[in-house]
């Protein structure tokens, strides 16, 4: 009878949670905080929490049993009996709200791809039994609903003679396939921040994502200038992190329409098209602009939207001159305006957690470091932009290709340094102006040495981009396409949370990798919260120096000193002219 008390016990106080929860929805009340606020007291509140509804072997089944029995001596457990009804009916309840998720976006349950997260009773646990969410999915189902789920640690289930496994890997393919993402189950190895970063919707029916920030409630107005190759990584920012999308800019018309098809986007009529950067500035005052046009225009437009208090992500490189990097972080920080440079590798998790050890200290006094970047682009490349590899609106494999890798280097190793010694060459892109291979030697000023390698020239494709970190107790190999993956972690005071770095992999779908909606999150939130933003003007500017010593360096055939101040890639013209 004690653990049949202990059960019921439960399973009333849940019912009563989950109908309050119904409650506080229809009051537009959260009742997390509510639960939250209660647990504050320092006596007499013992916190339940709401969900899809019970699940497991015991918690579920005593309460019927005990009525049942009660039964037996006449006697009508009321109180049991609507408990239990209340927590049944949650799985039906929980597919009712996804519905209205699913509504907000324009979408209806019918016809809808749906992910589940977590198939398990509870978090953290291989039992499925009596859970849930198995009823969440057959409800889905009912309405027309296509549904996978991912479960980390219930690989396949069987549930009314229906056998289903798991997705074998929750890829950011999965999750941006979906149309609804639906969280049963709190696992704690399930990354949710990436989860947030891809879902086009989420209905988190155990309040995972609590520390997590809530774009939805964010109103931006946004717009963006050039729709080029990597504008659409731009797109999925400003729609991950629910921007209004006000505008678009391109002074070709049809390169506007085609990134927008790209994301369902093309019928939208909100977002209003344009020609002139100035103009859509002037009418439609956003308040964030991604700067994603030839690089060669990138400081003018920067310096235009400054100049009328818009804030700014500019992709790399900020400039093509010291001197007017060196402007943006001047002319920003007189007018209060946040400028980011999108160096969206700084976002990588591989990145991430390399940084954490530095500013732990795990890798005591740094010896030396390099990046490799070893790419292939073709002619193919080139002739799609014609603007490429020169020295005016370009630049080299150096500054193009590497300077996200180069950024990573010079960030990680102190920033401050002391010299670069350079040289660069075109070996097989004679079509173009600029080089298409740069190798360098680094003095930091903590005493630290790095070597910076980077190539379009690699055959037949893109190869990898490659982050050394050399200390006296840790050594850190961090590989990839785009520094996405750990291939070594290595440390003198190994530490049980080191385990999940081993070989960790984070999947991407194109070199860019996918830190951009994380940077974009950053800005707005340095926007809101009047702070520079984690990758600010200053590191655009650091990175652009560090490329254009090289250049320098070339050019002179001798090592360069930092800080540099006067030069910028059209010094660099007629450098590998035959």
């Amino acid at each position: 009878m004690e653990k049949i008390l202990e059960n019921t016990y439960r399973n009333i106080n849940i019912g009563m949670i989950n109908e309050l929860a119904m409650l506080c929805n229809e009051m537009g009340i959260s009742i997390w905080e509510v639960i939250e606020a209660a647990s504050t007291k320092p006596y007499g509140f013992q916190a339940f929490y709401p969900g899809p509804g019970l699940g497991g072997h015991c918690i579920p089944l005593d309460p019927y049993y005990l009525s049942w029995k009660a039964r037996e001596y006449g006697f009508h457990t009321s109180m049991i009996e609507s408990s239990m009804m209340i927590n049944d009916k949650m799985p039906a309840y929980c597919v009712e709200r996804a519905g209205k998720v699913l509504n907000r976006f324009k979408k209806a349950l019918n016809g809808s791809k749906v992910l589940v997260l977590g198939v398990a009773y509870k978090q953290d646990i291989d039992d499925y039994r009596e859970s849930p969410a198995l009823r969440v999915i057959e409800e889905l189902e009912h309405t027309g609903a296509e549904v996978v789920y991912f479960d980390p640690w219930v690989r396949q289930y069987k549930f009314k003679g229906q056998v289903r496994d798991s997705e074998p890997e929750l890829t950011e393919e999965l999750v941006e396939s979906a149309d609804l993402v639906m969280v049963t189950a709190a696992h704690t190895n399930v990354d949710y921040e990436f989860v947030q970063q891809h879902a086009k919707a989420i209905f988190d029916t155990k309040n995972v994502m609590k520390n997590l920030k809530n774009r939805e409630i964010i109103e931006m107005k946004y717009a963006l200038i050039g729709c080029g190759r990597i504008a659409t990584n731009h797109v999925k920012a400003v729609v991950n992190n629910k921007l209004e999308f006000a505008a678009v800019c391109d002074v070709v018309p049809e390169q506007m329409e085609a990134l927008l098809a790209k994301h369902g986007l093309e019928k939208d009529s909100s977002i209003a098209r344009y020609t002139d950067y100035k103009k859509m500035i002037e009418e439609v005052q956003p308040e964030l602009v991604g700067i994603a046009t030839e690089s060669g225009i990138h400081a003018e437009i920067a310096l235009y939207c400054i100049d009328h208090g818009v804030n700014c992500i500019i992709e790399k490189p900020i400039a093509m001159s010291m001197e007017d990097a060196d402007e943006i972080v001047r002319r920003s920080e007189e007018k209060h305006v946040k400028v980011a440079a999108c160096h969206q590798n700084r976002f990588n998790i591989a990145v991430q957690e390399a940084r954490k050890a530095l500013e732990a200290g795990r890798f005591g006094k740094l010896s030396h470091g390099a990046i490799h970047v070893r790419w292939n682009r073709n002619q193919n490349y080139y002739d799609q932009a014609p603007w490429r590899g020169k020295w005016a609106s370009d630049g080299g494999a150096l500054m193009n290709q590497c300077i996200h890798g180069i950024d990573l280097l010079r960030w990680m190793f102190g920033d401050e340094v002391e010299e670069v010694y350079g040289s660069t060459r075109q070996q097989f892109h004679h079509y173009l102006e600029a080089e298409d291979i740069g190798m360098a030697i680094v003095k930091f000023k903590n005493g630290a040495i790095g070597t910076i390698e980077g190539t379009t020239n690699v055959y037949p494709k893109n190869l990898e981009e490659t982050l050394y970190m050399f200390g006296e107790h840790g050594t850190v190999k961090l590989g990839g396409t785009s520094t996405n993956n750990i291939d070594v972690w290595a440390f003198e005071d190994e530490q049980a949370e080191d385990a999940k770095n081993q070989n960790l992999q984070e999947a991407t779908s194109n070199v860019y990798g996918n830190g951009h909606t994380s940077l974009y999150a950053d800005v707005i939130d340095a926007i809101e919260h009047d702070r520079q933003p984690y990758v600010d003007a200053v590191a655009g500017r650091n990175a652009l120096e560090m490329v254009l010593a090289i250049y320098k360096s070339q050019k002179d055939g001798v090592p360069v000193k930092l800080p540099l101040k006067h030069f910028k890639s059209t010094d660099m013209a007629g450098e590998f002219d035959v």
